[in-house]
C-alpha cells in the first residue's frame, strides 16, 4: 500500500498540476512537497481538502493519516459523502461518547460539527443519543454547541 504523500503525488501528476497549482488556497506550494515526500503529516482538513481537490476517494486515504482520530473523522466524512448516512450515524454516536469518555473535547468538536453535517441532509430515525449528547453539553457548559446542534436537529 503506497502512503498519502506518494498518493497525493501521484493523482496530482495524473491530473498534470504542479505543486503550486495544487496548493493554491489550501497551503504553501513546499507544503505539498513535504506532504508528497512524507515529511509532514496533513491536517484532516487539508487532507480532505486535497483528496476532494485531487479526486482521491476519503475511505481509500483514511487508513493512512496518522492519527486514528483522523481515520475516524474521514471514515465518517467519506461515508456522508456517500449518503450512507446511517452507518456514518452510529459510528458518530460510538466515536462521539468514546471521546466525551476520554475528555477529548477537540475530537467531540469536530464530531459533533460531522452530526449537524450529517443532519443537513438526512434526518435520524431515532435521536435518543443525540438528546443525551445534548444534555452533556449543556452540563459541561458547551451551549452554543447544544443550541446549534439543536436547531439543526429541526
Amino acid at each position: 500500500m503506497s502512503s498519502f504523500g506518494s498518493r497525493v503525488r501521484e493523482a496530482r501528476r495524473r491530473l498534470g498540476l504542479t505543486q503550486r497549482e495544487l496548493a493554491d488556497e489550501l497551503c504553501d506550494r513546499t507544503y505539498i512537497s513535504f506532504i508528497e515526500r512524507n515529511k509532514v503529516s496533513p491536517s484532516i482538513d487539508l487532507a480532505v481538502q486535497l483528496a476532494k481537490r485531487l479526486h482521491i476517494d476519503l475511505a481509500d486515504i483514511a487508513e493512512e493519516i496518522s492519527e486514528s482520530h483522523s481515520f475516524q473523522y474521514l471514515k465518517i466524512k467519506s461515508l456522508i459523502d456517500m449518503q450512507e448516512y446511517l452507518i456514518a450515524y452510529e459510528l458518530l454516536e460510538q466515536y462521539w461518547w468514546d471521546a466525551a469518555n476520554s475528555g477529548n473535547f477537540i475530537f467531540m468538536k469536530k464530531l459533533t460539527n460531522l452530526l449537524m453535517e450529517l443532519f443537513k441532509n438526512w434526518s435520524a430515525p431515532n435521536s435518543d443519543w443525540v438528546e443525551g449528547m445534548l444534555l452533556w453539553l449543556l452540563d459541561h457548559n458547551e451551549r452554543t454547541m447544544a443550541i446549534t446542534l439543536g436547531a439543526t436537529m429541526q
